[in-house]
């Protein structure tokens, strides 16, 4: 009987097998590709969060208050009447609360010049709000003519609508600081306007129109 020698491959499929030897299968291409995303993007977020805290100088703050100093009113869009529902929307109101807005909402009335101001009825007004600084988790509260809405401002303008009664004035009450004061911008009649920095606790009043 004959001994049978192994046959030796050829050069080209030497090769050949050398190619496939070193590649990568499709499917551990994709782990290894999602892996390297995931711990990009996971490197990403854990720099943006630990960076984001405000950072405004004691000249900037200064500024900030004089400027304030000196408004007398902030001009206010009056919600219309067509967009009422979306405006309470933004309110969050419980059910009770929401009717009894509404109800005082349509006793609205107009005044005389020397009538009493607290005698108008309510109407509703936007309220624009963001972080002129960074989105660090800052917190204020809104409040005007009894009700109230927490907001977490964000770089992008959040609106809300508040009630707003004779006296013309919304109330702003510093919640939570996410670092380096409460940085607060707020829309008047179009442009934006910095308001002084907040902590917890602390209030603004703007004289609204």
């Amino acid at each position: 009987m004959k001994h049978l020698e192994p046959i030796k491959p050829s050069r080209n499929e030497q090769e050949s097998r050398r190619v496939r030897s070193g590649q990568a299968s499709p499917l551990k291409l994709l782990l290894i590709s999602a892996l390297l995303v995931a711990g990009l993007g996971y490197a990403i977020d854990d720099a943006w969060i630990s960076g984001a805290v405000d950072k405004v100088s004691s000249t900037h703050q200064a500024e900030l208050e004089t400027t304030f100093a000196k408004i007398q009113s902030v001009e206010l869009v009056p919600v219309s009447d067509s967009d009422t529902e979306a405006a309470l929307a933004t309110m969050r109101l419980p059910p009770e609360q929401r009717q009894q807005l509404m109800s005082e909402l349509s006793k609205r009335v107009d005044l005389a010049p020397d009538a009493n101001p607290a005698a108008s009825g309510l109407r509703l007004v936007w309220v624009t709000l963001w972080d002129f600084a960074a989105a660090d988790g800052d917190v204020v509260n809104v409040a005007s003519a009894g009700y109230q809405s927490d907001v977490v401002l964000q770089k992008k303008p959040t609106r809300i609508a508040v009630p707003l009664d004779g006296t013309k004035s919304v109330k702003i009450t510093g919640v939570h600081d996410g670092g380096g004061g409460i940085t607060l911008g707020v829309e008047s009649g179009g442009n934006p306007l910095a308001l002084p920095l907040l902590k917890p606790g602390v209030s603004l009043v703007l004289p609204a129109s």
